[in-house]
């Protein structure tokens, strides 16, 4: 009996070990969970806020390219309207000089003329002139002796 009590006593003691052991085991498994559970909130809550970075990167970047563009498209029509108002102006200052060059043209044609019909004239008195003095009597230069 004594032997029996022996046995009961180990056996009891070695139940309750083994019971301590699962439950400090299974206390220990409990923090490791929670401390796993802690670590993947914090985790969670990183990839959230690297998201919402992300999406507000993204937003910025996306307003950048959208700026770009508008002042892209600026700058072309700017562009355009520049060499439209470049050829336009060449075209009126040519237009204009081609028409002043015409005017002198005309007023330089026009004294042409003006200035032949004169020197047609004075060839014409002169002709007169020269007839005029053959038909007169020449005087001579010295006196002829007498």
């Amino acid at each position: 009996m004594l032997l029996l009590a022996v046995g009961i006593v180990v056996a009891t003691t070695l139940i309750i070990g083994c019971e301590a052991e699962n439950l400090s085991d299974t206390e220990s498994n409990t923090a490791k969970s929670k401390l796993i559970a802690a670590e993947n909130r914090q985790l969670r809550n990183k990839i959230k806020d690297l998201k919402d970075l992300h999406k507000k990167e993204l937003k910025r970047q996306e307003g950048l390219l959208a700026k770009c563009q508008q002042e892209k498209d600026a700058l072309i029509k700017l562009s355009g309207e520049g060499i439209r108002d470049l050829m336009d102006t060449a075209l009126n200052d040519i237009t204009e000089e081609a028409a002043r060059l015409r005017e002198e043209n005309e007023n330089l044609i026009s004294r042409i003329k003006t200035l032949q019909a004169q020197i047609k004239r004075l060839i014409e008195q002169r002709e007169e002139l020269i007839k005029e003095l053959r038909k007169r009597p020449t005087i001579p230069d010295k006196p002829q002796p007498l």
